[in-house]
């Protein structure tokens, strides 16, 4: 059987468990993995601004000392993605907790790649995007990164599906939720 066929066989329900619960499984290793060697970047960038703000330095961040310290809210970082941060450790007290969100936003990224193909194009389509972002190294190594990267993308996915269905389906409601999300953003 080729590829094509086996992505067309069955259920979409039954294809998209599959499919999602290797991506996690997949991801959980990675994560696993990288922690056993030590390999973690959840130190930089809008971590340390949240970092700051739980220590009670405020919104700063010194780019690494590159243009000096900085003596006031100097972080350039958009401030959504830093508030979650900060909840995270302010609810959890660990750097740990921040990885397994990151994971968590990546395979959530997985799906919403899939929810928006499926709205945009055939279901092969989907599938195929589906098992893409499901296999996709960054989308699965970027986990120990310290930055907003699966929060942000999965924003704009859900932005795109919101915009997408308060143009097909012109509701209240519809376009509620599309200025929502670009409002988060």
């Amino acid at each position: 059987m080729t590829l094509a066929r086996r992505l067309e066989a069955g259920s979409d329900a039954r294809f998209l468990v599959t499919v999602l619960a290797a991506a996690l499984a997949l991801r959980v290793a990675f994560l696993l993995v990288a922690a056993r060697l030590g390999f973690s970047l959840l130190q930089w960038d809008e971590i340390a601004v949240a970092r700051n703000l739980l220590a009670g330095r405020g919104y700063t961040f010194d780019y690494y000392s590159m243009f000096g310290p900085a003596h006031g809210p100097s972080a350039f970082f958009p401030p959504l993605y830093v508030a979650n941060v900060w909840l995270v450790l302010a609810l959890f007290h660990s750097i740990a907790a921040v990885a397994v969100e990151n994971l968590l936003l990546s395979w959530a990224v997985a799906w919403a790649v899939y929810a928006l193909a499926r709205r945009l194009f055939d279901p092969l389509a989907a599938r195929l995007a589906l098992v893409l972002a499901a296999v996709y190294p960054p989308f699965i190594t970027r986990i120990t990164h310290g930055n907003g990267l699966y929060f942000k993308m999965l924003l704009v996915l859900l932005l795109v599906i919101a915009l997408h269905e308060a143009w097909v389906r012109p509701r209240l409601a519809a376009a509620l939720r599309a200025g929502l999300a670009s409002g988060a953003l």
